[in-house]
């Protein structure tokens, strides 16, 4: 009992010195505090864009407000009281029950998890103060609130909070957000609209009319049904309003406003409110030419697509174009190059010319298919990522470990708690952007260091002071001979590769393209591709996930309009080539690579049908030359004489010719000149010496050591004779 009194006593003591420094703060606060009056007419706020250039793009603004109070419906009204705040006309700007369970709450869980504002708060907050959480900012809002209640009437109160508050998508105000996303006035809102919108303003970035529609439509059912609890919609119109289609509209002759809103959402994360950064200049590396030429480029194209155009330099963005925001996807075979292959050269696991196995395989219970089912048998590191194999890709991951290849993701900002062996094929269930994808590209293109890609280099507030300033801080994730490594390989696979329609462009280009889907569809295509310059992004697909007809694969339309956007790019002028780092080139013998194995160099004699050239790390130690074309061999795998007939059957290469002669009392003659492993010849009674001479023709004709065959003499031999002695036959 001692011990629950102790624990009571103790309570209330520190809510009392709590409720005691609380009430200190207050009366420090100054009482002339000043309410800034003009900050809450917000039709006048804009946050202004500049591009490139430093030349205005856009300012977005709540140009649309309504120009009387009386023309926000009750309905509008009802819905964002029930939601926001449901005595806002019977307090004093103040909700004191809401505070002291919202204080209970926070003590409770240790943060300020609620804040029991109230709509005049609310306004207060978001046109008075930062967005900060501490106890004496809300302090400042509780004093400033009593302040605005004592010179507003409520009605002009919710007409100032429903004009300023942030929907979303640069949209500040009922009257923007209702024809922003519906294509109508404020007047002409349903319940239903009303309610979605209401449900919107809790968290604008990621929950409006355009993004997670479900989660929105149970927040709006959600808000309906307690405007039927407190009595301000009867049931009737409840059930109505909660059946009702609300068509969305998408507005699609703004060409800039993908990348605008790209940008509004970067500046979002950047920890600023949507409030305090109404009166910011945000400079960016905006192109209005290519950011049009990426809107024409997609006007037919009859599925969503993202557009992106990204400077190597400055790692900015210089044109987005998406029908469907920034949506996260599963990157698909595009994540091959930088969670597998760069990955397994980097820790020294393959070489480019390594070879792996391609077949129907299973592992651990997970069977890996290639694409239309086609296998190569022994194929190297160089040509199953250039044909984007599936099974080489994933044996490799299950030899170099998921988690190797999570650590590499995670380096170049995606993120992925898959360990499982499809994240060799791209499966990342938390799915990544396009922007995302190609910031990992850029890293090959940059030597191997990562900068994640930005739409803003700076930032200034009112007053003229740069508040923030792209840095574009560099890591290091892959050493220059691996991102050389994978740029030669990716080179030849815009050539001859999956992204082969990119072969007639003059210029270096390396690109990598990925597919989702199965035989009832595709979901998902993607084409990236870099220059020493710009990298180049391309996602086509449906934002619900659903499926594309299979010949919309990322080597397709994908990789079509990767070359459209590459040719707008270079219009005046060609980027330059690649200059590769910490390598060598070395030619490599193809043939003995192919029937070997071996990775050894190419002799001079070696036709160049068989030479492989290929970038090894400058460290990697120095081949051999392999003597496949130097010194032809041929070994006798078998030999008979039986009833008067000689047969040989050698053991050679397929590229090697062999001669063989017949030495008798007559002189030596040559008797078969030719490529076939087996040889026989009916012989008359007499004496005779056989030889074979080796030869293989490379750039120029070598003979190898000649063979000769024990001697045959008169008799006659009617068994096969399967090891040779040296007097294999005799009288």
């Amino acid at each position: 009992m001692k011990k629950i009194f102790k624990a009571l006593f103790s309570l209330v003591f520190a809510l009392t010195a709590i409720f005691a420094a609380a009430f200190a703060l207050f009366l420090i606060i100054p009482t002339d505090s000043e309410l800034n009056l003009k900050s809450l007419d917000t039709i006048c706020d804009y946050t202004t864009f500049y591009d490139r250039h430093n030349d205005v793009i856009q300012c977005v603004s709540s140009s649309f407000a309504p120009q009387k109070a009386e023309e926000i419906p009750d309905v509008v009204k009802k819905a964002f009281i029930a939601s926001e705040d449901k005595n806002f006309y019977n307090h004093n700007g103040l909700d004191y029950l809401r505070m002291v369970k919202a204080f209970f709450v926070n003590i409770k869980d240790g943060k300020f998890s609620q804040g029991a504002s109230t709509i005049s708060q609310q306004l207060v907050k978001n046109t008075q103060l930062s967005n900060e959480k501490t106890i004496l900012r809300k302090l400042k809002e509780i004093k400033l609130t009593q302040k605005l209640e004592s010179l507003y009437t409520k009605d002009e109160i919710l007409f100032a909070y429903l004009n300023g508050i942030y929907f979303g998508d640069n949209n500040y105000g009922i009257e923007s957000a209702a024809r922003y996303y519906f294509n109508k006035s404020t007047k002409e809102l349903t319940l239903a609209e009303s309610a979605m919108l209401a449900a919107t303003i809790r968290s604008p970035s990621k929950c409006n009319p355009h993004k997670n529609v479900d989660i929105l439509k149970t927040k709006q059912r959600a808000i309906i049904d307690k405007m039927s609890k407190l009595g301000m919609i009867d049931d009737i119109q409840a059930e109505n309003a909660k059946n009702e289609e609300v068509r969305v509209y998408c507005k699609t002759d703004d060409y800039a406003s993908p990348y605008l809103k790209a940008t509004y959402d970067e500046l979002i994360k950047l920890s600023y409110s949507p409030y305090e950064i109404r009166k910011f200049s945000v400079f960016t590396d905006y192109d209005d030419k290519l950011q049009r030429e990426l809107y024409e480029l997609g006007r037919d194209v009859p599925f969503d697509e993202q557009f992106i155009v990204c400077d190597n330099a400055t790692h900015l963005v210089n044109a987005y174009y998406s029908t469907c925001g920034e949506i996260s996807r599963s990157p698909a075979s595009t994540i091959k190059p930088i969670a597998v292959y760069a990955p397994s050269i980097d820790l020294d696991v393959v070489t480019q010319y390594t070879t792996l196995n391609d077949e129907p395989t299973t592992i651990d219970g997970y069977s890996i298919e290639n694409y239309n089912d086609k296998y190569y048998g022994d194929v190297t590191v160089r040509d199953a990522l250039k044909l984007s194999l599936n099974v080489p890709s994933v044996k490799l991951l299950n030899a170099m470990g998921t988690e190797t290849a999570a650590a590499y993701l995670k380096k170049m900002d995606i993120y992925t708690n898959n360990r499982a062996l499809n994240l060799g094929v791209g499966y990342i269930e938390e799915g990544t952007t396009i922007k995302n994808v190609c910031s990992a590209y850029c890293t090959f293109a940059c030597d191997g260091e990562f900068s994640p890609f930005k739409y803003i280099r700076k930032i200034v507030d009112e007053n003229g002071e740069i508040i923030y300033e792209n840095k574009n801080e560099k890591r290091k994730v892959f050493s220059e001979s691996t991102a050389s490594i994978i740029t030669d390989v990716l080179k030849e696979c815009a050539k001859s590769g999956t992204a082969k329609k990119l072969k007639d462009i003059k210029y270096d280009v390396a690109a990598k393209t990925g597919t989702f889907g199965n035989e009832k569809g595709n979901s998902d295509s993607y084409s990236i591709s870099y220059t020493t310059d710009k990298t180049i992004g391309v996602w086509i697909g449906n934002a619900d996930g659903s499926l594309m007809p299979n010949e919309i694969t990322g080597g397709g339309l994908a990789t079509v309009k990767n070359r459209d956007i590459l040719n707008a790019v270079y219009e005046a002028y060609a980027p330059s080539d690649f200059v590769f780092k910490g390598v060598c080139e070395r030619k490599i013998d193809g043939y003995q690579l192919r029937t070997s194995g071996k990775i050894e160099l190419a002799s001079d004699n070696t036709p160049e049908k068989y030479v492989l050239k290929g970038l090894f790390k400058e460290e990697y130690p120095i081949l051999q030359t392999s003597d496949v074309f130097v010194s032809p061999k041929v070994t006798v795998k078998d030999l008979s004489f039986i009833d008067g007939i000689l047969k040989i059957e050698l053991d050679k290469r397929d590229i090697c010719r062999v001669k063989i002669y017949k030495k008798d009392e007559n002189g030596k003659l040559i008797v078969y000149d030719g490529y076939d492993d087996t040889f026989s010849q009916t012989l008359d009674p007499g004496e005779y010496e056989f030889s074979i001479v080796p030869v293989v023709k490379g750039k120029n004709e070598v003979a190898g050591k000649e063979i000769t065959l024990p001697k045959i003499t008169n008799g006659t031999v009617t068994t096969k004779l399967p090891d040779i002695p040296s007097n294999w036959w005799f009288d």
